[in-house]
Parts: C-alpha cells; sequence; structure tokens
C-alpha cells in the first residue's frame, strides 16, 4: 500500500470512531511521531513516498459464508491472482471457483455486464462474489445477489 505523505497524521482520511483500532491508522502515527521527534519543526516532504505494507486476510464472516461453496468471481483490481488465490483458499475444500472475470483496475461494471455474470453464476450453480472494494461501486439491485469477500488488517 502506498501512502503519500502530505502532513500531519490526522490528515489521513481515516474515519475517526476507527482511529484507535485501525492497524494502519496506528502504524501511521507511530510514523509521524517518529519523524517529528526526528525532526523538529520539519515537515515531511512528498517525495518519496512512505511505503507501509499491510497483511491483508478474509474475515471469519467472509470465510464462512464462502466456505466449500461453488463461486463465480470478478475483480476489477490490480492484482486479481491475488483476489483469485484468496477465494481458492476459502472454497478449495469442497467447493471450487468455476470462474473468475478479471477487468481492468477500478473499472466500471455495466449494469448488463453484471446481470450476464449473475446468469453465468446460476447457470453453475454458484454464487457470485466480488472484492468489497468492487462491491462498494455496484449498483443497489445487485447488492443482495452479490457475495462480497471481506478483508481485514493484520
Amino acid at each position: 500500500m502506498r501512502l503519500w505523505a502530505e502532513g500531519a497524521a490526522g490528515e489521513a482520511r481515516v474515519e475517526p470512531s476507527a482511529r484507535s483500532t485501525c492497524p494502519f491508522w496506528q502504524t501511521l502515527t507511530r510514523y509521524w511521531r517518529s519523524y517529528r521527534a526526528r525532526n523538529p519543526g520539519a515537515k515531511p516532504r512528498p517525495d518519496p513516498p512512505a511505503v507501509l505494507h499491510a497483511l491483508l486476510r478474509p474475515t471469519e464472516a467472509s470465510r464462512t459464508a464462502l466456505a466449500g461453496r461453488r463461486v463465480v468471481a470478478f475483480s476489477a483490481s490490480a492484482s486479481p491472482e491475488s483476489f483469485a488465490r484468496t477465494l481458492e483458499s476459502i472454497v478449495r475444500t469442497s467447493g471450487c471457483i468455476c470462474a473468475h472475470y478479471a477487468y481492468p483496475d477500478h473499472a466500471h461494471i455495466p449494469d448488463g455486464e453484471l446481470r450476464w455474470l449473475l446468469v453465468q453464476a446460476r447457470e453453475s450453480g454458484a454464487v457470485l462474489v466480488s472484492t468489497a472494494k468492487d462491491a462498494v461501486r455496484l449498483p443497489r439491485w445487485a447488492l443482495a445477489e452479490v457475495l462480497r469477500l471481506d478483508v481485514e488488517v493484520v
């Protein structure tokens, strides 16, 4: 994950209610406190960027909802193979990934395409699954039809 340092840690766009429990926020806060202690009065430079690494894993609810199911997956992310590996690790015991449709990062998926994906899932006896990132861009009618793979930062 890449974060361009623009100023104080308070400028990071993290919801106030999540700040005390979010590992990303805690790491960012420690970084800026350490930076300010070493460089009193200095403003952070945007070049080079601060690079933070985080491990994402599926939530327990997502693992339970998908375990052993047949799935048709779609994603519009920069690394669709990572999404496929994560799904495979969840469904491998008694389910399968019938198909995985990868779209360009941040691609808008038209309603007609979503309806086609749902037909593909139904014909395969599977559920349609997307990343949480892609699910936020789905139209309301599709939210009830698509399971999303939620992840947590560890």
